[in-house]
């Protein structure tokens, strides 16, 4: 007893002392990341870094593409990365000349031979492609960086994809690799080289659980990125590179503690000539207001043009000599002087989206005015309060603090709450200039109090025990009472403020985003004929117009999806030859005549069924109308018409204008010629520097939507580098 008593108490000690150093290992490991990731960390702050650490991304596919972008996440610091690739699809050729994260493989094998050299380049070769292509790239990409989990997950993804479309998730039981697999364990996906009906299926899954998509796709000198899945994504931290000041100078804006401040600024004349060249512009426009002439004043605000030149004259007329600069900045700024409050573009289009509950509450007392709102708004317009119940803690946080924004906005004559660190550099002394800024500094934390008390006092509270009057849904009070509750539960009042704070610093940028799924896409450039999309096929058609700088991603976007569609008819990918068809692409792709004749056979015809099937859809937009002007692109570089036929084109009995557009018409489906080649020649094949280009770009929006922080694309990003061209299609 003795002995195994000595031994408890020496296991216990032991595995003390392990935790002991595990934690030592935890904080040596958070100090050096400090250090690791410093330059990124003033980008999007350290609690950007920390969402990114503790971010799980899968990655579907293993190839060029999908490698750059997997190793421009882990090199950001991500937590864990699980990559799926079939178990089937082994190392390639191909693979080794358009993938960084692929090599040859100098391991000797069990299959090997111990009397064959080692180094010989065809078993190298041949050892290599023996090899899974997902097992090598996840190898190379562990080296990146050791702190992130880099995890292969053996299964097709196309099978996957289908086995969770049929809900046989949790069926899978007896295997134990597919049981550490959850869709629900990741916060984004990414699905790379796949057809459209395997990404439409993929996008109705990751909709339903809530899970943000990212597709993206190379196809030679093509590539493209689109975010789906989630419909919506809310921003607080916009971050853009021109923010408008708000230092609250108009006659209706300013406070009372800045007029107080101003005041002692008053007697200009009294001072020297040091201390009246630094007094701080914002206050020499608050001061030559108050001397200014009280009915021109007035007139200010309203646009009076000759009031606001008067006021600029009376302040040069205020000037010593012409070499004050403190003069100088008040009269780039002036306009300040009668800026009228204003609520953002992107403000107001969150308040239009906010849920009706929400609005109940924050127009409650005022039912007329609610009324009105809710016929001006269709139920499309406005976000479902369901949709906010399933989401994550922070954009609930978001919609009742938008709900406290409108409401603030009412009570403060349409002003958003002050952001202290608007204060811009100024011609002042220390004195004064840390004196204006401690003013405005109490101002923004008094209106974020004001926020934070409509929040606690009107919003919260109503949430739990509005009924909509009109209807007495029952429902709609459920999730308002389930939403108060998991804020109650998960956030406590330090990161309630913590959150106020950010918000109201923010409140000018915020942006609600909201994106197509991936079968409102094609039905868009199906030329569905539905009312919702015809916004968004007229904003094709003019993508596709023949005076488009766009046109070339537009026109390569449509034969993409014309690709899927000859690989679903054929079984093939254009410009190659089937299995079953008894031809070796390698020999029909040789530099002998007769492979030269085949290839050339065989890319004609397949040109010309990409063409039919681009046309079949798009012939309405493409066709429709033409402009007199054109503006070529760099892929205009052969095929004019001759200048002959320009004299041919007149005015008489209006064939002129039938001549121009049959002259547009035959340019235009002589460019998509020119693209659909492009498309046939490269058979499906990803480029390495298109790979790296769609990769980095993917892993941007990545960490948009991980981190919360800028605003993420909302339509379909293209880039043709062959043409140097980009576009953002619908």
């Amino acid at each position: 007893p003795k002995k195994k008593t000595a031994h408890k108490i020496f296991y216990i000690s032991e595995r003390e002392r392990e935790q002991q150093e595990r934690e030592e290992e935890k904080k040596i490991s958070s100090e050096m990341s400090s250090t690791r990731y410093d330059r990124q960390m003033r980008l999007w702050g350290e609690n950007g870094q920390k969402l990114l650490s503790s971010a799980k991304i899968l990655v579907l596919d293993a190839g060029a593409t999908s490698a750059e972008a997997a190793k421009n996440l882990i090199l950001g610091g991500i937590s864990q990365l699980t990559m799926c690739d079939s178990p089937k699809r082994m190392v390639e050729e191909r693979d080794l000349g358009n993938n960084f994260m692929t090599s040859l493989s100098f391991e000797k094998g069990d299959e090997d031979e111990e009397d064959d050299d080692a180094n010989d380049d065809a078993l190298v070769l041949e050892r290599t492609k023996r090899i899974k292509r997902g097992d090598m790239v996840c190898k190379h990409l562990k080296l990146l960086n050791r702190n992130v989990e880099v995890n292969f997950w053996e299964e097709d993804p196309r099978e996957m994809i289908e086995r969770f479309r049929r809900g046989e998730e949790d069926k899978e039981e007896d295997k134990e690799e597919l049981r550490h697999h959850r869709l629900q364990d990741f916060d984004v996906i990414l699905a790379s080289q796949l057809d459209e009906p395997t990404m439409i299926k993929l996008d109705d899954i990751c909709q339903k659980l809530g899970k943000k998509l990212l597709t993206l796709r190379s196809n030679g000198c093509f590539g493209t990125v689109k975010i789906s899945g989630a419909k919506t994504h809310c921003v607080v931290e916009a971050k853009p590179e021109n923010r408008k000041m708000d230092l609250r100078l108009s006659e209706s804006g300013v406070f009372t503690e800045l007029e107080e401040f101003a005041e002692k600024f008053e007697d200009l004349e009294a001072m020297d000539e040091q201390r009246f060249a630094h007094v701080p512009w914002a206050v020499l426009l608050l001061v030559a207001k108050k001397r200014f002439d009280e009915k021109q004043r007035q007139t200010l605000e309203d646009g009076d043009y000759e009031a606001q030149k008067q006021f600029k004259e009376f302040l040069k007329s205020m000037r010593r000599t012409k070499t004050e600069l403190n003069f100088e900045e008040a009269l780039e700024n002036v306009r300040m002087a009668w800026q009228k409050p204003d609520v953002p573009e992107n403000v107001s289009e969150c308040f239009e989206k906010l849920p009706r509950e929400f609005r109940s509450v924050a127009e409650e007392g005022d039912g007329v005015a609610m009324m009105e709102t809710e016929k001006t708004l269709s139920s499309s317009d406005v976000v479902s309060i369901t949709d906010v119940g399933a989401s994550d803690v922070s954009t609930k946080l978001f919609w009742i603090f938008v709900a406290a924004l409108e409401e603030f906005t009412k009570r403060n004559k349409k002003f958003l709450p002050l952001d202290a660190g608007a204060l811009p550099d100024m011609t002042s002394t220390t004195d004064a200039f840390v004196g204006l800024q401690r003013v405005y500094l109490e101002k923004a934390q008094k209106d974020q109090r004001e926020i934070l008390r409509i929040v606690k006092e009107t919003i919260v509270p109503n949430l739990k025990t509005t009924t909509r009057s009109n209807d007495n849904n029952s429902t709609s009070v459920s999730h308002g009472s389930k939403i108060v509750d998991v804020i109650e539960k998960d956030v406590d009042e330090k990161q309630l403020e913590e959150f106020c704070i950010k918000f109201c610093k923010n409140a000018r940028d915020i942006r609600f985003v909201s994106f197509t799924s991936l079968a409102d896409e094609r039905d868009i450039w199906r030329w569905e004929n539905k009312p919702e999309h015809e916004g968004k096929k007229a904003q094709v058609a003019s993508f596709l117009a023949v005076d488009s700088p766009q046109r070339v991603c537009a026109y390569s976007y449509a034969l993409l999806r014309a690709s899927d569609a000859f690989e679903a008819k054929l079984c093939r990918k254009a410009g190659t030859y089937a299995p079953e068809e008894g031809v070796d692409n390698v020999v029909a792709s040789s530099g002998t005549e007769k492979g030269k004749s085949m290839l050339f056979h065989r890319m004609t015809s397949d040109c010309a069924e990409l063409r039919a099937l681009v046309t079949k859809n798009l012939e309405a937009a493409m066709f429709q109308s033409f402009s007199t002007s054109t503006s070529p692109t760099k892929m205009d570089v052969a095929e004019k018409p001759p200048s002959d036929d320009a004299d041919a084109v007149n005015d008489d009995g209006g064939n002129g204008s039938n001549n121009i557009k049959a002259a547009k018409a035959e340019e235009a489906g002589k460019f998509l010629e020119r693209l659909a080649w492009e498309v046939v020649r490269s058979q499906g094949g990803e480029i390495h520097a298109v790979a790296s280009v769609v990769g980095g770009v993917a892993s941007q929006e990545a960490i948009k939507l991980i981190t919360g922080q800028f605003v993420p694309s909302h339509g379909r990003v293209c880039v043709h580098l062959a043409d140097g061209s980009s576009a953002v299609l619908p």
